[in-house]
């Protein structure tokens, strides 16, 4: 697994291996077997009553420790002891705390360091939503002028490009719901500050939005593609934009499918499937596929087909008969999938913890975010054109 990204999500998190750590250290010196909150854990009682029993045999996994934790009580430097930054100590005890303990009580664990070690809880709600909705919004509004324009210059009816922006902006309320009430109730926030049943819930709306993600996608490049249908005769043009429909229509409905069952049982997708390993706890064996690979498969091939429908209509418009003017505004115009493109190689960016985060509704917002802005760009983008007719007129 992946250590969290941001700074205070690590140490907050190293801390809960030094806790366990120092008591460890205390153990060993003394011989003593851990049985209930006796042993090392007696050394430091505010921990032993804030985390679960699970928790205290990862102690006797650790070995080679060099915190002391009678020093750091003896010289009241408990805080500064306990909330250090060992990587692979922390790594350790994550991996035992992930084997003998649930997910419940794993985040309880993590929440008891948390406490012990006053750390201040990291909030990012206010930049979360109200920038990325704010482009969101204008990608609806955007949708509603394409559709204005289209009846309004062509005689009161709609293309079949413009029918599949319909069912996308049908699709696109949906999916902005399902994303909001995913942030507003888990989001942004350190997962260890969050219920076990309000996580449950954010991750299975999560889930949820993944497939309308995916669905979304590909319906804006095939309304684009069915775009090209319309105004170019060409005709070996036009078999190479049916066969990239074909190519949108396969890897989206494939990659749909993986999506809605990357876990078995399925329920593990929103319970516990982030978790990276095949089981959290004893009693909870499930299959995944991994999460990563899949994730960044789906992006490559959205990319991939991002240029591919970017660069097909380009030497048409270079051989076009007009002012030289006039030709590089309708290259401008073809051009601006450039900007989706641009979200498309962020996202990438923004999804490298994806499946491997320990602390995923922090981890995750960027993703979040980024996969919101992506879907409204390309959205934005495919409705530009007959909204510049719009305002040309």
């Amino acid at each position: 697994m992946r250590i969290p990204s941001s700074s205070s999500s690590s140490s907050l998190l190293f801390c809960f291996l030094a806790l366990l750590l120092a008591v460890a250290t205390a153990d060993n010196k003394n011989h003593d077997p851990v049985v209930g909150v006796g042993g090392g854990l007696a050394l430091l009682p505010n921990l032993a009553a804030n985390i679960p029993v699970c928790a205290y045999g990862c102690i006797n996994d650790l070995t080679n420790v060099t915190i002391n934790a009678e020093t750091c009580l003896r010289y009241n430097k408990e805080n500064e002891c306990l909330c250090s930054d060992d990587v692979n100590h922390y790594m350790e005890v994550l991996g035992c705390v992930q084997r003998n303990c649930t997910l419940e009580e794993s985040i309880e664990t993590a929440r008891g360091a948390w406490k012990a070690c006053s750390s201040k809880p990291q909030r990012s709600k206010r930049h979360f939503l109200i920038p990325p909705l704010s482009i969101e919004v204008l990608a609806a509004i955007c949708v509603f002028l394409r559709l204005w324009s289209r009846w309004r210059t062509q005689g009161s009816r709609f293309e079949v490009d413009d029918y599949v922006m319909i069912v996308v902006v049908m699709l696109y309320f949906v999916f902005m719901g399902v994303g909001i009430g995913a942030a507003m109730i888990a989001f942004g926030v350190d997962v260890w500050t969050v219920r076990s049943d309000v996580l449950g819930k954010a991750f299975k709306l999560f889930y949820i939005s993944e497939s309308f993600y995916i669905t979304i996608l590909a319906l804006t490049k095939i309304s684009i593609l069915v775009f090209y249908l319309r105004i170019f005769p060409n005709k070996t043009f036009r078999l190479i934009t049916y066969a990239v429909i074909f190519w949108v229509c396969l890897s989206s409905f494939i990659f749909v499918f993986c999506q809605i069952f990357q876990c078995l049982p399925v329920n593990h997708i929103w319970e516990l499937g982030w978790v990276k390993g095949g089981q959290f706890g004893p009693g909870h064996p499930f299959f995944c596929l991994d999460i990563n690979t899949l994730t960044y498969t789906i992006a490559a091939f959205s990319i991939a087909q991002d240029i591919f429908i970017l660069l097909m209509p380009l030497p048409l418009l270079v051989k076009l008969n007009v002012s030289k003017r006039s030709k590089a505004g309708i290259i401008f115009m073809f051009s601006l999938g450039i900007f989706v493109l641009i979200t498309s190689v962020i996202r990438l960016w923004a999804i490298y913890s994806f499946g491997d985060s320990v602390n995923p509704t922090w981890d995750y917002s960027d993703t979040i975010i980024w996969t919101g802005l992506e879907v409204a760009v390309s959205i934005i983008v495919t409705s530009l054109p007959a909204i510049r007719v719009l305002f040309s007129r």
